[in-house]
C-alpha cells in the first residue's frame, strides 16, 4: 500500500514506495502488476514519491534524499543519491527541461540533471 504517492506504472510493473506510515523505513519496490509479486525492495525511503524520467526512476525519500535508479524489474541498481532537502518530503518531484524540482515542508530545490 502507498501512503502519499501514486506509483510509476511501466511495462506491467509498479515502482514506488510501499508502506503505510513507515516514516523513514518504507521500501522502494518494484511489483509485478499481474501477479502482485514484489521483484525487488530497497528499504529506507519512507512515504516519499517517485517519477520516471526516461529509463530512470527518480525517487524523493521522505528525509530529503533524491535517488536516481534504473527503471528495471530485474534488480535495484542505484545510479546516484544526494541529500538535497531539510524537512519532510511528501510531494512528488517534477521534471522539465533537464531540471528536477523537489520540495519539502521547509524548502525547495532545482537540480540540473543534464
Amino acid at each position: 500500500m502507498n501512503h502519499w504517492s501514486t506509483p510509476v506504472c511501466r511495462d506491467g510493473y509498479l515502482y514506488g514506495m510501499f508502506g503505510f506510515k513507515k516514516y523513514g523505513k518504507a521500501p522502494l519496490c518494484c511489483v509485478n502488476i499481474e501477479t502482485g509479486e514484489t521483484l525487488w525492495s530497497e528499504p529506507g525511503f519512507g512515504p516519499g514519491n517517485a517519477i520516471a524520467v526516461g529509463n530512470i526512476l527518480v525517487a524523493l525519500a521522505d528525509d530529503g534524499d533524491v535517488v536516481l535508479a534504473e527503471l528495471s524489474p530485474e534488480r535495484y541498481r542505484e545510479l546516484a543519491r544526494d541529500d538535497v532537502l531539510d524537512g519532510k518530503c511528501w510531494s512528488s518531484p517534477s521534471f522539465s527541461g533537464g531540471a528536477l524540482y523537489v520540495r519539502s515542508t521547509e524548502e525547495g530545490a532545482c537540480i540540473d540533471l543534464r
